[in-house]
């Protein structure tokens, strides 16, 4: 969904609606969900600034922070390579790999 003309509460609520559901679903259970803004409103550093990036997976690591700045053309990479895909188009071929966030 788009967040661009809401406040953060009205996110949360679209997502404690939404997300809870799919989450809990037996189809899930080896997913990958990435929930993001696609930029900062109070930054342009490295592109598009600081920006929430979540990933919710039986497969990530629970709690885990990253202390690497990684852009959004990782997460291209990270959801081809969680669908079994070892080549990425464009800027994913050179993008970092986001695998420290799983477990497995």
């Amino acid at each position: 969904n788009d967040g661009h003309d809401c406040t953060s509460a009205e996110i949360d609520t679209w997502l404690s609606a939404h997300i809870a559901g799919l989450i809990n679903s037996v189809a899930f259970q080896n997913s990958l969900l990435i929930v993001t803004f696609d930029e900062s409103r109070t930054s342009t550093v490295n592109g598009g600034g600081r920006m929430p990036w979540i990933l919710v997976s039986p497969r990530a690591k629970r709690g885990y922070q990253s202390t690497t700045t990684y852009q959004l053309n990782a997460t291209l990479r990270l959801s081809l390579e969680a669908l079994g895909i070892n080549s990425w188009p464009n800027k994913g071929a050179s993008a970092p790999s986001l695998r420290e966030m799983l477990a497995r």
